[in-house]
């Protein structure tokens, strides 16, 4: 497919300390089958090659380069970046992933044969070859404000790579509130409740490389992945913050404002315990959260993260070979 819509797509890449993988990236922008695309690279105050990299590509006309002498993070370089591009539609990119050569023309497809503000994609889990794992999302579909927004208040159901908007749209999530580590949270968080829902597009069209060094932990396994849990849950407490402002300052869809600034202080104040290590045993956060959050808050506290998976793995595993049995049968 090389759906051509006549317009352009910006393509939004910070990137800190990123010389081991960055030139990948960028080839991967540059050979989409798409013709107009713009690239934005923020360099987020390196102190390794990037520096040298982004210039190289600039030099020849491939980047468009911004950025700052000091490291001031994802969200500050994104909103940079942002407002240095031109395109009538936005996707993010991180410096160590890569987009199959038909991503951004298939996600602009589905974008607009939907006539959608916002969709997500799925997208491939790689180790540090681009050598295939798993699909990010194996069970997964549109998201619904009615039925998974409690749920996007307790973690992020869509990493910001996979996301492509219009850019009138993409305007109206910003600014990212001070202080967040990371901007796909907020997106995903924000773009539900102005849009109600946000379609997804089941296609592997974007590459999450993991190689040991990613910031976000989440596709860590064994033991490790309970240290990564306890780094991420201790930086929540800003997201919970940044959401009840928001809340305060905006309303909700549904008069859901009260309830929603309850749970966000009773599921910040867990998940603040767990991630110092104390047992969460409150009768309110049970109540509130049910307990299958409430379980899963003590194993992080217990560092027994990566056994709890491994139950549900093995959990997961009988379940879909019980289903094959009855299908043959």
């Amino acid at each position: 497919m090389n759906f051509h819509s006549g317009r352009k797509i910006s393509v939004l890449l910070s990137v800190f300390n990123g010389q081991n993988f960055l030139r990948e990236a960028i080839d991967s922008i540059l050979q989409q089958d798409y013709p107009d695309v713009e690239l934005v690279v923020c360099d987020d105050g390196s102190t390794d090659r990037t520096r040298e990299i982004i210039h190289e590509y600039s030099f020849k006309g491939a980047v468009v380069p911004v950025g700052h002498s000091e490291n001031k993070g994802k969200v500050f370089s994104f909103q940079k970046a942002f407002h240095a591009s031109s395109g009538d539609f936005i996707a993010l990119m991180a410096h160590d992933d890569v987009l199959p050569k038909n991503s951004l023309a298939h996600r602009l497809s589905f974008l607009e044969q939907g006539k959608y503000n916002v969709a997500y994609c799925n997208g491939m889990i790689c180790d540090r070859f681009l050598e295939p794992i798993t699909p990010i999302y194996e069970f997964r579909g549109d998201l619904k404000f009615e039925t998974d927004f409690r749920r996007l208040c307790w973690n992020n159901l869509v990493a910001g790579g996979l996301f492509l908007f219009r850019r009138r749209f993409f305007e109206e999530l910003l600014p990212i509130e001070k202080g967040l580590k990371f901007e796909d949270w907020w997106l995903t968080w924000v773009s539900l409740v102005r849009n109600r829902s946000i379609p997804f597009q089941d296609e592997p069209l974007y590459f999450y490389r993991v190689h040991g060094s990613n910031d976000n932990g989440s596709y860590e396994k064994g033991p490790r992945i309970n240290k990564a849990f306890k780094k991420d849950w201790g930086r929540h407490a800003d997201y919970y913050d940044a959401f009840a402002s928001y809340i305060e300052k905006n309303g909700l869809p549904g008069n859901l404002e009260e309830s929603t600034l309850s749970y966000l202080k009773i599921v910040k104040e867990g998940k603040q315990r767990a991630a110092r290590g104390e047992l969460v045993l409150s009768s309110k956060l049970w109540k509130t959260v049910g307990l299958k959050k409430l379980i899963i808050l003590n194993a992080v506290a217990m560092d027994k993260i990566h056994w709890l998976n491994a139950v549900k793995k093995k959990v997961r595993s009988l379940s879909k070979f019980s289903k094959e049995k009855l299908w043959k049968k």
